[in-house]
């Protein structure tokens, strides 16, 4: 009887855990506290029982699952209205690259932007001041020519090299590549804000 209330309190609690998790999944204290949670389960779940190595997975696939939403979050709310800083400046130099124009004559950028009606303080900043090596980072947005379109790739390909991230510290820092251990890297990687 004792067993069976023990796992119904578990089961309550990590129910509990998620649905907090995902409402607080914005704070900026939340990797604070939870690094150090994760790194303590790290360290003690070889000594753990089964019961509670499975407690330590589930809570892991909480942790994931939660992130994981809010990163497909960020960008569908991302792809589906680009951010006005920074995204639009890049695919603004990127189709000028593309397109084979000057991205420093502030004219041809001005061109580019104009269907997005920007506001007065983006024009103003309008320049590009990068170094012309920079042109190939931002030349594959520039292939087009709808800025929701290059929106999806860019989150795309952040989102492939995430994972490609993820693989490449479980395979480097797990010894015995368990699934454990990909939970382990990625809910360090995921709960890391400047990732997201």
């Amino acid at each position: 009887m004792q067993s069976r209330m023990l796992k119904i309190g578990t089961a309550v609690a990590l129910l509990a855990i998620s649905v907090v998790l995902w409402e607080v999944k914005e704070k900026w204290w939340l990797p604070i506290v939870l690094t150090p949670i994760i790194l303590l389960a790290f360290e003690y779940s070889p000594k753990l029982s089964a019961y509670w190595k499975t407690c330590c997975t589930i809570l892991l696939s909480i942790i994931v699952l939660v992130f994981v939403g809010y990163v497909v979050n960020t960008i569908r709310i991302n792809v589906a209205n680009p951010p006005r800083w920074d995204f639009h400046l890049f695919w603004t130099f990127g189709r000028a690259s593309a397109a084979g124009l000057d991205p420093y004559d502030h004219q041809n950028l001005l061109t580019i932007v104009s269907p997005l009606d920007p506001p007065p303080i983006l024009i103003e900043e309008l320049y590009f001041f990068h170094e012309p090596p920079t042109l190939f980072l931002f030349a594959p947005l520039g292939w087009f020519s709808e800025i929701k379109t290059a929106a999806l790739f860019w989150y795309l390909v952040n989102a492939v090299f995430l994972v490609l991230v993820i693989v490449m510290l479980w395979r480097q820092f797990s010894d015995q590549r368990s699934y454990l251990d990909l939970l382990f890297v990625s809910s360090l990687v995921l709960t890391f804000y400047p990732t997201l």
